[in-house]
């Protein structure tokens, strides 16, 4: 039987890297979440998985298991847990109490909850670590506001958000501490990986997001052979449509830059409207317009059509982001971030000084 937080106390004491954490991953909510969003959360699942076996974790579910979370990946080597809590309708997961969780968390003998969703039953408001487990939320999308998302942020002990452009929306909009907010890396989508064209067709363009007036202006005066994709468009409609295209031109991004992310991973060039999300994780492996005209968009296909220089830039620029982007990679971070969490909370416990983290 793995040890509480309680039980650990002592052995924490001569080294806290050498104690397993039992981790409750909280999915109740996952459901509610976008599809595109609940794909994100199945790699993220399935990397953590295979990646850590040295910490306990189980994976609390609505009624019906992993099947009613809408991700699709097996998890052999943790215990699933279907909890009571029906898959609808959605607002009776919301409602239910948390009491009933508090319960839960000390059966089951968790020392860290991590909830998916940023909406926990698990959190717990002024919980010390002797009543409950801490908690950490996670916000993939820019949340709708509700009376339930801030007291979860308020009551969650880490907000681990996909990119710095969230972190700012936390700080703003919710007036969330900056201390208790961790941009947290994501992977990249296995499925869009491969290898680059063997052509490219600089009139073969895909549009990802709206098709504003000056947008078709300017494909229009280059006489381009393009096609458009919806932002929210399925991975295999998004994968088909990339296929077909050797620019993507972006203008819509979520909140974690996936479009022009996806587009880059199968060394596709990106023109793209430089959204903070999308500039973020895009960087320099994009060509950004400085201004939305037809004049702009021409201009910066042109440079694509009639640089070779700057196309094997642009790839090579791609692959250095794609391979930083591996989801072998970003689980280490939320391992780490994890085993802080804990070390954190068991300092505050029992009146320690932890070393400040570089």
């Amino acid at each position: 039987m793995p040890q509480t937080v309680r039980q650990t106390l002592q052995a924490l004491q001569v080294g806290a890297s050498m104690v397993p954490i039992r981790i409750g991953i909280d999915g109740l909510l996952v459901p509610d979440l976008p599809v595109l969003t609940r794909r994100v959360i199945g790699q993220f699942l399935f990397a953590l998985h295979h990646f850590d076996r040295f910490n306990e974790y189980l994976l609390y579910t609505p009624q019906g298991g992993t099947a009613n979370m809408a991700i699709d990946c097996e998890l052999p080597h943790w215990k699933v847990v279907a909890t009571k809590v029906p898959h609808r309708p959605a607002f009776l997961r919301r409602l239910v109490h948390q009491s009933a969780f508090r319960f839960v968390a000390d059966r089951d003998g968790l020392d860290l909850v991590h909830a998916l969703t940023p909406i926990s039953p698990f959190a717990a408001a002024n919980a010390s670590l002797d009543e409950a487990p801490p908690v950490i939320v996670t916000v993939w999308d820019e949340p709708a506001p509700s009376r339930w998302l801030d007291a979860s942020f308020c009551q969650a002990r880490r907000i681990a958000v996909a990119s710095r452009w969230l972190a700012q929306q936390m700080r703003e909009r919710y007036d969330v501490p900056s201390e208790k907010v961790r941009v947290m890396p994501v992977g990249v989508d296995s499925l869009f990986v491969a290898e680059a064209p063997a052509t490219f067709e600089p009139m073969k363009v895909l549009v990802w997001g709206e098709a504003p007036e000056w947008v078709r202006e300017a494909l229009k005066q280059l006489g381009a052979d393009w096609q458009m994709l919806p932002s929210d468009a399925s991975p295999t409609e998004a994968k088909e449509a990339l296929s077909n295209a050797s620019i993507v031109i972006v203008t819509q991004s979520d909140a974690r830059g996936s479009q022009g992310l996806h587009a880059l991973a199968m060394k596709r060039f990106v023109v793209a409207i430089p959204h903070p999300p999308l500039k973020e994780v895009l960087n320099e492996a994009a060509i950004w317009l400085d201004e939305e005209t037809p004049t702009a968009l021409k201009r910066a296909m042109e440079r694509l059509r009639d640089e070779a220089p700057l196309r094997r830039r642009l790839l090579s620029r791609a692959e250095e982001l794609i391979a930083r982007r591996q989801w072998t990679q970003a689980v280490k971070a939320w391992v780490g971030l994890y085993r802080r969490t804990f070390e954190e909370a068991v300092a505050e416990f029992v009146g320690w000084e932890l070393p400040t983290q570089t």
